[in-house]
């Protein structure tokens, strides 16, 4: 596995002009783009968020106040987060967050392959598998946090976040520390609409993305328009377009039909949160069970949110981590109890979205 290094925006493919080796990386001060080689050969576009030098203001609102903790060397927890989007997604899925959250640790945020600017499976269908996903979670990991690190992940995401959870005990290279799934389920929706009509219906847009999609090709932008799209309906409607067909149906398939990890989950021993917006349908229930299933878990809902609390509803999403942070400080014996830097609310207070355990 490799890594090459690209300030953004300038974030296409590496070419050979202009990167940084891996071993010579320098803090910047604003977000990186770097590439990790997949075993197969598939090149994973990272988004490096660095941790934000010394104290920051407010952000996302008046009601969010900076708090610093005493885990890292300058007061916050050293250990980087990563964020693993759904299906259809891409790393920009988390930019209503993903700033905030670097205000107290590093963030990486990864396009899964075949989505977003990472290369497409060179087996085509076959490549795209959930085994390939964790084999993926686990390069970023290793090259980019081989100390540990925090797992967020989303949806598909969230079953690549748990299994690689699962699979990696602490005491080996890139173990978790903490782990939060978010709008996610630890086996698949019973009946003919989760195992038959979903998949049926991802087939369904992936032909028809495979002919009238422009798929994975870079596009400039209109003019007058932003390089990327800068809300959460553009930018999900722009990881739609660019999204492998063939990673799109066959990753349909595998929601639809995947091993259940439900008796596994006692086996999680590091502070867990689940999250889950309000109206996610049968996932709320899902996500009781994940909470019931793991020792400790706390469970967090996002009042008025859909299937993309992070994106909708950003102050809220926030600050349910901020108290998965904080439960993970007292397991690491804080007295304070104060999270490790992140931004804080007072759930329900004025915000657009609270948070219900």
């Amino acid at each position: 596995m490799s890594t090459t290094d690209r300030q953004r925006p300038d974030d296409k493919r590496p070419d050979g002009d202009g990167e940084v080796p891996a071993s010579g990386l320098a803090p910047t001060n604003g977000p990186v783009v770097r590439w990790v080689q997949a075993d197969d050969g598939v090149a994973l576009r990272v988004v490096d968020r660095p941790r934000a030098a010394g104290p920051a203001g407010p952000g996302l609102g008046a009601e969010m106040a900076f708090r610093s903790g005493r885990s890292g060397p300058d007061g916050g927890d050293a250990t980087p987060i990563i964020l693993v989007h759904g299906i259809a997604g891409t790393a920009a899925d988390w930019d209503e967050v993903a700033p905030d959250l670097a205000r107290a640790r590093r963030v990486l945020a990864y396009d899964q392959r075949g989505h977003g600017k990472s290369g497409r499976a060179p087996a085509g269908r076959d490549g795209y598998t959930f085994d390939r996903l964790v084999a993926d979670l686990a390069a970023v990991a290793g090259t980019l946090a081989p100390e540990g690190l925090h797992l967020v992940g989303h949806s598909m995401g969230g079953l690549a976040a748990l299994r690689y959870t699962l699979e990696r005990p602490l005491g080996v290279t890139a173990p978790v520390r903490s782990l939060v799934l978010v709008d996610m389920a630890a086996e698949p929706a019973s009946g003919l609409i989760g195992r038959k009509i979903v998949p049926w219906l991802l087939e369904l847009a992936a032909t028809a993305g495979a002919h009238g999609g422009r798929g994975h090709e870079d596009r400039p932008p209109e003019p007058g328009q932003p390089a990327e799209p800068t809300n959460p309906t553009d930018r999900a409607l722009t990881g739609f377009r660019e999204v492998d067909p063939d990673a799109l149906a066959a990753f349909g398939h595998e929601l639809g039909d995947y091993p259940s990890l439900l008796a596994r989950l006692p086996e999680i021993a590091v502070p867990t949160t689940v999250v889950v917006g309000e109206h996610d349908g049968w996932l709320r229930q899902a996500a009781r069970a994940l909470a019931a299933g793991i020792p400790g878990a706390h469970l967090a809902m996002i009042a008025d949110a859909g299937h993309n609390p992070h994106a909708s509803h950003p102050l809220a999403w926030l600050s349910a981590v901020e108290h998965h942070f904080g439960n993970y400080d007292r397991r690491r014996g804080d007295s304070s109890g104060h999270a490790a830097g992140l931004p804080t609310a007072s759930p329900g207070a004025g915000t657009p979205g609270s948070v219900n355990a």
